[in-house]
């Protein structure tokens, strides 16, 4: 589960929410350590029973296939067949797996995208600097803050204006980016280093002055498992999401 794909979620909770709509979030997957500022955990039920609640609409964010979508399809997936599915995403990939798809490869992130579509449907008046932070954090992470090669002229509007709704950058990239630096790099300090020859005036323009303490700056490289976006949303008068 990544950024994108927690940021989709609780933008939508978020927002219908204010439209007085009965919303419902479900997740088959932990939320990482990392993103628990963004206290979506307490938005999502990961026992909720989908059928009991009857949906009128089922919203999948940022999921390329079903297969995304985990246990919340297989043990659902005639409730997805029969009702109101919708597909919002920016992957390519994407097999068109809802009834309605509204999907575009050309944005970074599906956060960059539900803010286009949030403007096209006035309801940018609903974003707080809850809900912005929600998003640049999708935008963030999917953009490796705004290095990769799918950050465009868009990206960089979209985020100017969830900066003038108090989206909280700074508070992104430092618990996102800046911490996970800082844990990467180890300083390892080895033995003395002493001089080959008794005398000190042996020692070269480059070698540490004896008795100094060598340090090394080991950078580790962390492996990164591929993201596992699922979330599914109701948005009719109830609404549903996993």
């Amino acid at each position: 589960m990544d950024g994108d794909a927690l940021g989709s979620l609780g933008w939508l909770y978020l927002i219908l929410e204010k439209l007085g709509k009965n919303v419902k979030a479900i997740n088959d997957e932990a939320i990482p350590e990392a993103f628990s500022f963004l206290w979506v955990n307490t938005i999502i039920e990961p026992t909720l029973d989908i059928q009991e609640f009857k949906p009128d609409i089922i919203i999948s964010l940022d999921a390329a296939s079903p297969e995304q979508l985990w246990n919340t399809y297989i043990k659902n997936k005639e409730l997805f067949d029969t009702n109101q599915f919708i597909v919002i995403d920016h992957h390519i990939t994407n097999d068109w797996f809802g009834n309605l798809n509204i999907i575009d490869p050309k944005m970074s992130s599906t956060c960059e995208f539900v803010y286009y579509i949030l403007q096209e449907l006035n309801l940018d008046q609903h974003v707080d600097s809850k809900i912005a932070t929600l998003l640049l954090t999708g935008i963030n992470t999917d953009t490796n803050i705004y290095y990769n090669a799918n950050t465009t002229y868009e990206t960089f509007l979209a985020a100017a204006e969830l900066f003038k709704l108090w989206g909280d950058q700074r508070q992104i990239a430092n618990e996102l980016f800046k911490k996970k630096a800082e844990e990467s790099v180890t300083i390892n300090e080895t033995k003395e280093a002493t001089p080959k020859d008794s005398e000190p005036n042996n020692l070269t323009t480059n070698s540490p002055t004896a008795n100094e303490p060598v340090l090394e700056a080991e950078v580790v490289e962390e492996k990164v498992e591929p993201a596992k976006p699922v979330y599914n949303y109701n948005v009719g008068d109830k609404v549903f999401w996993t």
